[in-house]
């Protein structure tokens, strides 16, 4: 099933984490040993089982194969070995042909040992080299607000997505109960029967793209960068900050909690970023757990409108004050820069 691609994606933080970003236009890409998930892959993880464990499970499926009712398929040597010794019945017993199996496999599973180490390479080269961006799919998410908006006191920063973006393809969470692996030993045993091996990449970038169900409120969507070698020799950090178009910054949403005096500057820092920017406050839905999203506009976003159509519209934009930065300050800056404007929900993509 093909995910849908969300028009935005959300970026749920505190007050000072959110005007770093703004500071700096970038976001923080990390490597995904920062995670603070300990079932999330890195590149200290290993592989789930031994050569000896691999060589042991081969056996087995070889054994179950020459013995199963189904005449099994394929054009690999070991398979027309069995279809032959199954004609001829040439294994007794189960316990016979462990012994012949084993001694014909050990080579086969050596070569693949061989195979998993340069797979270990690369996947430690793959995961130091990585660097994930991590988002939600909605500003609709109270626990997100919870866990990454302390506590509704935070910010949630909305990105635009898709094509001429800087997140033009990210990729959604799935929860599920079954963990990932850098390689499941079933399909070990698959590539040492069949003669295969895959393809590394997509492989790699489907391990960082699951997580438990338990979670799965937090809808979160991952962008994912591969920085090159040279560039990893460059630094000694796991992460790169990496900047962002202004157009890309859609709107800047306050929590239910966010403090007065910390969202001025945030204005201003997103207004510098991009002037179009839609600034949204949280409000709490009567009666229900759900949030709204009231609008607010800036002064400096209003349309210059002739007075004819004023008359036509019903909105006075002469009645919004100027905003002068050298005679204002603290709460009534904040106060003079915005009109509220009350908007539905669902227009806001919330």
């Amino acid at each position: 099933m093909v995910n849908k691609t969300p028009d935005s994606l959300v970026k749920f933080c505190d007050t000072v984490t959110a005007e770093k970003i703004l500071t700096s236009q970038a976001l923080r890409w990390s490597a995904p040993h920062l995670f603070i998930d300990p079932f999330e892959l890195n590149h200290t993880s290993e592989l789930c089982f031994t050569p000896q464990e691999l060589l042991a499970a081969t056996v087995k499926h070889a054994v179950n194969l020459i013995f199963c009712p189904d005449r099994p398929g394929g054009s690999t040597p070991i398979l027309q070995a069995i279809r032959r010794w199954r004609s001829e019945d040439r294994f007794a017993s189960p316990d016979e042909a462990d012994e012949v199996l084993r001694g014909l496999l050990k080579p086969l599973v050596n070569a693949r040992d061989e195979y998993n180490q340069r797979l270990m390479q690369n996947w430690r080269s793959y995961c130091m080299r990585l660097r994930l961006c991590c988002f939600s799919s909605r500003l609709n998410n109270p626990m997100a607000w919870q866990q990454w908006g302390n506590h509704h006191r935070g910010v949630a920063l909305r990105f635009n997505v898709g094509e001429h973006t800087d997140f033009e393809e990210p990729h959604k969470i799935q929860y599920q109960d079954t963990r990932p692996e850098i390689s499941l030993l079933a399909d070990q045993v698959e590539a040492v029967i069949k003669n295969f091996q895959e393809e590394h990449g997509q492989v790699f970038t489907d391990k960082f793209l699951t997580k438990a169900k338990s979670l799965a409120h937090q809808r979160e969507w991952r962008c994912f960068k591969v920085i090159s070698e040279k560039a990893l020799a460059r630094t000694d950090d796991d992460y790169s900050d990496i900047v962002f178009n202004g157009a890309d910054l859609d709107a800047i949403c306050f929590g239910l909690h966010t403090p007065k005096s910390a969202r001025e500057s945030l204005i201003e820092q997103a207004l510098a970023i991009n002037p179009n920017v839609r600034v949204l406050q949280t409000e709490m839905q009567p009666g229900s757990y759900q949030m709204a999203f009231r609008r607010k506009f800036i002064k400096s976003q209003m349309p210059e409108l002739d007075p004819a159509l004023e008359e036509d519209t019903g909105e006075d934009f002469d009645d919004l004050p100027d905003l002068d930065q050298d005679s204002i300050s603290g709460d009534a800056a904040l106060d003079q820069m915005l009109e509220e404007v009350s908007l539905p929900l669902n227009e806001h993509r919330a």
